[in-house]
């Protein structure tokens, strides 16, 4: 089945609470939820933080946090703070504004979750260090911004094209890599079925398992379940 992980962009709580009652709803096609932590620094809107979840009901929904954010490596620790009780997968950061990565995906394997990176949309491949890929560090989800990391604030954004070119280039690159240590590569912000058909034109059969995709304004400007199914085909 398609991973799909609904995204929660949002500075008010109980649109927090709103979004994931649906998600709760839908276990069969839903095992996470991905949450975008956002300063008001590095992009201009500014979202709820770790300790405003930490008393929400996740159910059997486990959490992927997205910070964007300047120095992620200070955020860690208030997320290290609150889980439990909050149901913690990962931690996935922007590269542009994170001054050490290999200390920060050590800093998150070393708490026993899934450490990620995330590039923006127009941040090249080049980017990505071929270090990080080493078994030591653990990477095990780069996400690429379908949207400026501005764009995705708290409003609807045009998925941009250009990142289903980023990911062919991501695949032919560090297509063993990704393959062999089973590294999840996540389409973030403006996600449609559209986008679903181009990702997977863009990459091998071989690595369409490995493929995610988190969805925000999609499934929240009509009915959850509609739109869901419309993902999931």
């Amino acid at each position: 089945m398609q991973k799909i992980y609904p995204t929660i962009i949002s500075s008010d709580l109980s649109e927090v609470e709103a979004q994931l009652a649906p998600a709760l709803a839908a276990p069969d096609a839903i095992s996470q939820v991905m949450i975008q932590i956002i300063d008001g620094e590095f992009a201009p809107a500014l979202t709820v933080t770790p300790e405003d979840l930490a008393h929400l009901d996740f159910g059997s929904l486990q959490v992927d946090f997205h910070l964007i954010t300047n120095e992620p490596l200070d955020y860690i620790w208030e997320i290290f703070d609150h889980t439990p009780p909050l149901p913690l997968r990962s931690i996935s950061a922007q590269i542009e504004h994170l001054s050490d990565v290999s200390s920060f995906l050590q800093e998150v394997v070393s708490h026993e979750y899934v450490p990620g990176i995330a590039l923006d949309l127009y941040t090249p491949i080049e980017e990505i260090s071929a270090d990080w890929l080493a078994e030591k560090y653990g990477l095990k989800q780069i996400i690429l911004m379908g949207t400026e990391v501005g764009e995705t604030s708290l409003a609807p954004a045009q998925f941009n094209p250009l990142v289903i070119q980023k990911l062919a280039e991501l695949i032919r690159t560090y297509g063993s890599q990704i393959k062999d240590k089973e590294i999840e590569v996540v389409l973030s912000g403006g996600v449609t079925p559209e986008v679903i058909t181009q990702a997977h034109a863009a990459t091998p059969p071989e690595f369409h398992d490995q493929l995610a995709f988190a969805a925000d304004s999609y499934l929240w400007q009509g009915d959850f379940t509609a739109q869901l199914e419309k993902l999931l085909i």
